[in-house]
């Protein structure tokens, strides 16, 4: 199923009632056995980063509701795979995760740009097949296009 491969843009089917997923668009960053991982890139959250994280006082850095899944957690995408190690690459140019107090360090010198790193407030996640099955049912319309278009959402 290499149309549901990460990097793969899931884009909200216009009547779907679902408010998490309401006229969103949402990147899979991981889809396997275990299940499938993505994070809505359309919905800023209601809070900075620096209001989730004190030592970040000061800092205007936006942060964006990921998805459902987890609210109490924070992720990250970038392009900044030789700043950040442990990251692992989902598309050609853009990267997921990796060494948080290496970013948080980062970020304390103003070493990072917000147009190259996003952080998400809890994720899209769907268990086993679940993500096929509502593709199926065409509640997302899965997308493989534009690499410079999921860069630019960063």
């Amino acid at each position: 199923m290499a149309l549901l491969a990460p990097g793969t843009l899931l884009v909200a089917e216009p009547f779907l009632k679902d408010p998490n997923f309401l006229r969103s668009v949402v990147l899979l960053c991981e889809n396997g056995e275990e299940g499938a991982v993505g994070f809505v890139l359309t919905r800023q959250y209601k809070q900075s980063l620096s209001q989730l994280v004190p030592e970040l006082t000061g800092k205007k850095w936006p942060l964006y509701y990921g998805g459902p899944v987890q609210t109490d957690s924070l992720h990250f995408i970038h392009q900044y795979p030789r700043l950040i190690p442990g990251s692992k690459e989902i598309k050609k140019g853009i990267w997921w995760g990796g060494d948080f107090s290496t970013v948080m360090d980062l970020l304390k010198e103003d070493a990072l740009e917000p147009s190259r790193l996003r952080f998400f407030v809890g994720y899209a996640g769907w268990e086993s097949d679940q993500l096929k099955e509502k593709i199926s049912s065409v509640t997302k319309q899965p997308s493989r296009k534009g690499g410079k278009s999921i860069k630019s959402r960063i």
